[in-house]
């Protein structure tokens, strides 16, 4: 019998395999360990042969666990519903302005100097709505990449879907969060990048050269809302450079990278100042809320971050690692990290129920692999909830869809059938 149109337009692209976690943990920290030895710094001081056998270990793990992991598979042409995402965006962007008015104000436009959290007073600004505030950000980060996935790789409307994407991206930079823009921005180059090639050999030069070119002005611009941010004109670094004790900074090197450099290396240079000073105790307790987020520890276990040392309060992270090296010293560090290897494996493992959104699946597990130079992201309520987001919708997509392929594929053999039902072809929202 014919065909269905549904299953006629069915398309799969074996994507290059870019967007790989473990790959990208191994890529994250070579580069953190490589500025980490420039040694511009004076809080980069040798590291402790401990944490130099650990980054050996856990990259030879990371480049196994890479080298086995299935390449993506996600439909081409996938259908969307425009109309659902528009509602969304609507509904997202009332809550965020009704937060700003709690709030008093929209936090990018605020007239206070800001000069950095203080891990030792805590956060003193107003936070939004109590509990309506926190799920606005998570859902909001999740929903952004959620519409650069389906800019990406959707057959029509694109430019409809990128305009959506691009106001919940100025929503996000309203609530004055850099980092969370930074993500948004990178989540649709990556996505474009894995979309068109397909192997790794095939790669093109000019699209690595346009990678290059968005991530050196990300970062040019991170350092320019950093200056602006701290009260300075926008090509005035003299803030950073002197908190991050970059006295061998180079003349030749724009200063705004200054902000990108020092965030990447003193939460390195944290980690060893721990280590150095055996900074720990034995708390398997405590070690469990470093994989919870803090807004349901909170009260419970002893506050994230509490005892750790730091060159600067101000610059108060310290990788993903220092919380449960304070819990449980250098057997926190393996817990931690096999634990990722095998929460990475699981979610990608239901990921694979909708070949649509393994993709988006792969790029945000690989923004939790570059965030462990940075902070916990499973403390983070805005971030841990991210790939849980996809998780319940690749579930409840699976089986919903898995119906309705089984139910418009009359005429198929029951085997067919099962088989194209199985392997989850999703239609959007």
């Amino acid at each position: 019998s014919k065909m269905p149109v549904n299953l006629a337009r069915i398309k799969l692209n074996r994507g290059a395999n870019l967007l790989n976690p473990h790959y990208c943990f191994v890529g994250t920290w070579i580069v953190v360990l490589a500025l980490y030895g420039f040694g511009w710094s004076s809080f980069n001081s040798a590291l402790n042969p401990m944490l130099v056998i650990f980054f050996a270990i856990a990259i030879a793990f990371s480049l196994l666990a890479g080298g086995i992991l299935p390449k993506t598979k996600d439909r081409e042409g996938c259908v969307f519903s425009l109309r659902k995402c528009r509602l969304i965006t609507t509904a997202i962007t009332i809550v965020t302005f009704a937060d700003f008015a709690y709030q008093g104000g929209i936090p990018a436009f605020s007239n206070k100097e800001y000069v950095g959290y203080d891990i030792r007073y805590g956060a003193s600004a107003s936070v939004g709505i109590p509990l309506v505030h926190v799920v606005l950000v998570s859902f909001s980060l999740f929903y952004s990449f959620f519409l650069a996935y389906c800019a990406v790789y959707s057959r029509k409307d694109r430019g409809k879907f990128f305009t959506l994407y691009a106001i919940t991206v100025v929503l996000i930079s309203l609530m004055g969060s850099r980092s969370f823009v930074m993500f948004c921005l990178l989540s649709i180059v990556l996505l474009a990048i894995n979309r068109s090639p397909k192997s790794l050999k095939t790669v093109r030069v000019r699209d690595i050269l346009f990678s290059i070119i968005v991530i050196v002005s990300i970062l040019f611009l991170f350092g320019v809302y950093g200056n602006i941010r701290s009260g300075y004109d926008w090509d005035d670094s003299s803030m950073i450079l002197s908190l991050g004790s970059l006295k061998d900074y180079p003349d030749w090197l724009p200063g705004q990278f200054a902000w990108a450099y020092s965030y990447a290396t003193s939460t390195l240079a944290n980690l060893n100042l721990n280590v150095i000073y055996e900074n720990h105790y034995q708390s398997i307790v405590n070690l469990a809320s470093y994989f919870l987020p803090t807004t349901l520890t909170k009260g419970i276990f002893a506050p994230t971050g509490f005892g750790l040392l730091y060159y600067d309060h101000h610059l108060n992270a310290s990788t993903a690692f220092s919380g449960v090296y304070s819990s449980f010293g250098i057997a926190g560090f393996y817990i931690y990290f096999f634990f990722q290897l095998a929460y990475f494996s699981l979610l990608d493992r239901i990921y694979q129920k909708t070949v649509v959104g393994q993709s988006l699946g792969r790029m945000i597990l690989s923004f939790f692999a570059l965030l462990s130079c940075f902070y916990d992201p499973y403390t983070n309520v805005a971030l841990c909830m991210a790939p849980l987001y996809l998780a319940f919708y690749s579930i409840y997509k699976s089986g919903k869809v898995g119906r309705e392929v089984r139910s418009s594929a009359k005429g198929f053999s029951s085997t067919a059938a099962n088989r194209l039902a199985d392997r989850g072809f999703d239609y959007g929202l």
